[in-house]
């Protein structure tokens, strides 16, 4: 499971990729980026499926900050072809809900909801995203006991 995310300037990626923000993970053997829009993507599968309060607010917000984004637009219809894949964690050293599979070329990894929180929290904090609500927040720290982990 990832245990690290780190924001880092898309200008050091491929410069064919056009998102905003990549976050270089590790899960302690192997590192891999994933983008704003897979964070953005598995955020809102988790408000779906009732892991997190829903916003529609901020949904509709996001849909109206990024609807002339064409490659926000085309992610969202690979993700509709190819749903993530979502697992229960029965880990015993973890507090995470839920975790998501993410497959590269050549390993396939598994990302915590807290992870994705986190990750969603930086992009928020530094204007990649529309702001969420405060109450979201709230609501996410007292479920999950993460007091001062945002």
């Amino acid at each position: 499971m990832i245990d690290m995310a780190i924001p880092v300037n898309h200008s050091f990626l491929d410069y064919k990729n056009h998102e905003t923000l990549i976050f270089n993970m590790s899960n302690g053997e192997n590192n891999f980026c994933i983008g704003i829009f897979n964070i953005i993507y598995f955020a809102q599968l988790a408000m779906q499926l009732g892991y997190i309060p829903k916003d529609d607010k901020w949904t509709n917000t996001l849909n109206e900050y990024y609807k002339n984004d064409d490659c926000y637009n085309a992610h969202k219809k690979i993700c509709m072809k190819n749903p993530a894949i979502i697992t229960n964690c029965i880990c015993d050293n973890c507090d995470n809900p839920i975790l998501f599979k993410v497959k590269d070329t050549k390993h396939e990894f598994q990302i915590g909801l807290l992870t994705i929180l986190n990750c969603l929290k930086i992009a928020e904090q530094n204007n990649y995203i529309p702001q969420i609500n405060v109450q979201f927040w709230i609501l996410v720290e007292n479920r999950y006991h993460l007091s001062n982990k945002f």
